[in-house]
């Protein structure tokens, strides 16, 4: 089963989810920490946010990934149901993932939140903010990507500030099929194609 197409609904609830618990990870580790959406065996239809880190010698890992298609993640089985707060909870889940994927958690609750956690809390309040509507959030060409604007300014980046060269680090954020605004992962900046601002610490 495919949810994005069987089971729209429950795929945005995923979604929602993923966007939430990598908020929630980020906001406990040291490691220096990048989003991708990936698809592993391509053609199966995984869609999978995924948790990249770049160690001190510049190269690159996936720790985890979430497949918000399905009801795993590689980590984590049923980590959907083990969200609810019944079970696990958000919370409680990335404590499992954190664990299970050997992530450096920080020294001090009280430095600064990185900007993977900064993106990450903005993405999970705006879904909030939009859960009874069909929304969007995925990179440009994404299956179920949005109608992108074309006036939206283009941010300067290389492979020292965003070291994945399979995905850029524009992330399309939209309502019923058409994009409202676009976060640069690399540097937390939002822009709704008119204003641009950066995503701030207490986001």
């Amino acid at each position: 089963m495919i949810l994005r197409e069987e089971e729209p609904s429950r795929f945005r609830s995923n979604v929602h989810k993923s966007w939430k618990i990598m908020a929630a990870v980020t906001k406990r580790i040291a490691d220096e920490s990048f989003f991708a959406h990936l698809e592993p065996f391509e053609g199966v239809g995984y869609d999978c946010l995924s948790l990249v880190t770049r160690a001190t010698g510049k190269s690159t890992r996936v720790r985890f990934q979430m497949n918000r298609n399905g009801i795993n993640s590689n980590i984590l089985e049923e980590i959907w149901f083990k969200a609810e707060p019944e079970w696990l909870g958000v919370e409680g889940v990335a404590e499992q993932l954190i664990e299970n994927a050997k992530l450096t958690r920080k020294r001090s609750d009280n430095s600064d939140p990185s900007i993977a956690c900064r993106v990450s809390t903005f993405v999970s309040t705006w879904i909030d903010q939009n859960m009874d509507e069909e929304f969007y959030v995925g990179p440009i060409y994404w299956p179920g990507s949005c109608a992108s604007k074309t006036d939206s300014p283009i941010i300067e980046w290389n492979n020292e500030i965003w070291p994945l060269k399979y995905q850029s680090p524009e992330l399309i954020l939209g309502v019923r099929g058409v994009e409202t605004m676009r976060v640069y992962m690399q540097s937390a900046v939002v822009s709704d194609g008119t204003n641009t601002f950066e995503i701030p610490a207490s986001s």
